[in-house]
């Protein structure tokens, strides 16, 4: 890698600002890693999970830092703590996995890449939650980028342990572009292991002139039963202008945050109606 991307990956390591910690958002940093809910059945978990960097750098993550940093939960999530759907009360988890660095060595086609790790202990946090008391038809899934794209994997394995999953431009192979073989043979095979299941419910939304994962080449998500794929414009969306920040990142520009909270938020309380959730 660059070196100055290895030094940069060395400070976050020693500083610890790579780390970062999972937390209730909005809200302060925690005490301590226990989570701590006052009424769980009556609460709809929202775990959201940022995106990742390179294979072998650390993964920052930082849940309450707003838009302007892709390592935090986006405000359009953000907008939906305390607000009441089929009779229960929202909360966004902002989650920091502990796996922030993988195995995959592409070259070779070996090793275990993070965005199944990941998926492994998004997996294990859905439990968590409803051994606490939280059903789990009011435990959902949210992510950006590989956060989404491992919350669909976590969706797959564990298929009654959460509702379902709301993913922002899916990804984790890298930029179309440049991918090199290795990762290429790789999202294939995590295609077709996601298209080999019987359901996934999610609301995927997909944005053009995304570089890493645009609208058709995530068009398989579309032929899974449960899945409703979303395609928006990365640059103006119901006549909102989108800016100048890059298509990846459509689901934390003000376009996307004024346009599509209802449709979220409709999806989420659909999908708990669905489930008998009153």
């Amino acid at each position: 890698m660059p070196l100055v991307r290895l030094l940069l990956a060395l400070a976050l390591l020693i500083t610890g600002c790579a780390a970062g910690r999972s937390q209730f958002v909005p809200g302060g940093p925690p005490r301590d890693d226990t989570i701590r809910l006052a009424a769980p059945a009556e609460t709809v978990v929202l775990i959201y999970n940022h995106g990742s960097d390179e294979e072998f750098l650390p993964d920052p993550c930082e849940p309450a830092a707003g838009d302007a940093s892709e390592w935090a939960v986006p405000s359009i999530l953000a907008d939906l703590s305390g607000a009441r759907v089929a009779g229960k009360v929202i909360a966004v988890y902002g989650y920091c996995t502990p796996s922030r660095v993988g195995e995959y060595r592409h070259a070779e086609r070996v090793g275990q890449p993070k965005v199944v790790k990941r998926a492994r202990e998004i997996g294990l946090l859905a439990g968590r939650f409803a051994a606490l008391g939280v059903p789990r038809p009011q435990i959902f899934l949210a992510g950006h980028s590989a956060g989404a794209w491992a919350s669909l994997l976590a969706a797959r394995e564990r298929p009654r342990a959460v509702n379902a999953v709301i993913a922002f431009g899916p990804a984790f192979a890298g930029r179309r572009a440049t991918r090199p073989p290795g990762w290429e043979w790789l999202r294939e095979a995590q295609v077709a292991h996601l298209s080999g299941a019987a359901q996934i419910d999610a609301l995927v939304f997909a944005f053009e002139g995304d570089h890493y994962e645009p609208p058709e080449d995530l068009a398989f998500l579309g032929g899974i039963p449960g899945v409703e794929l979303v395609v928006l414009s990365g640059t103006r969306i119901d006549g909102v202008s989108c800016g100048g920040r890059s298509p990846h990142l459509t689901d934390r520009k003000p376009c996307f945050r004024a346009t599509q909270g209802d449709r979220i938020r409709d999806y989420i309380e659909r999908r708990l109606r669905a489930a008998g959730v009153r």
